[in-house]
């Protein structure tokens, strides 16, 4: 996103409303961050749900629920306006949809699960996340 800042800078240095591009810029990305931290923050909760618990019928629950909870995000992401926005900002190549897919796919990989080819909304009962989660794999 960085980058992204700085190319909007650079090509809208001579701009009249160079301070309310950056502006408008500036909060796209916290929305976007917005938008992944609601997904990463249950993700976080459910996986330290799996790590601390030894009852097996309920880790598999629990690992029921992260892939649900997968499968979700990729979803929300393949149709987000949000997404698209950024992807298409005519900067610079960001591939945030096919990078946040690809992270998704894996996770879904590791849990030993085949993602769907096409995402498909699921549910889950999520909890709010913690305020202590703070590694995101999909931080902006």
């Amino acid at each position: 996103m960085d980058d992204l800042r700085r190319a909007v800078i650079e090509r809208c240095e001579s701009h009249p409303d160079r301070t309310r591009l950056t502006v408008a810029l500036d909060d796209a990305v916290a929305d976007l961050e917005t938008l992944i931290d609601g997904f990463d923050g249950p993700l976080i909760e459910l996986l330290e749900a799996v790590e601390t618990t030894s009852d097996r019928e309920v880790r598999d629950d629990v690992l029921r629920r992260v892939g649900a909870h997968v499968a979700d995000g990729r979803t929300r992401f393949a149709t987000d306006d949000l997404v698209e926005l950024m992807d298409t900002n005519g900067f610079i190549e960001l591939g945030l949809r096919s990078g946040l897919d690809a992270a998704l796919v894996e996770i879904s990989r590791q849990l030993g699960s085949t993602p769907p080819r096409s995402p498909t909304s699921a549910s889950a009962s999520l909890s709010t996340p913690s305020p202590n989660a703070h590694f995101s794999p999909f931080k902006t």
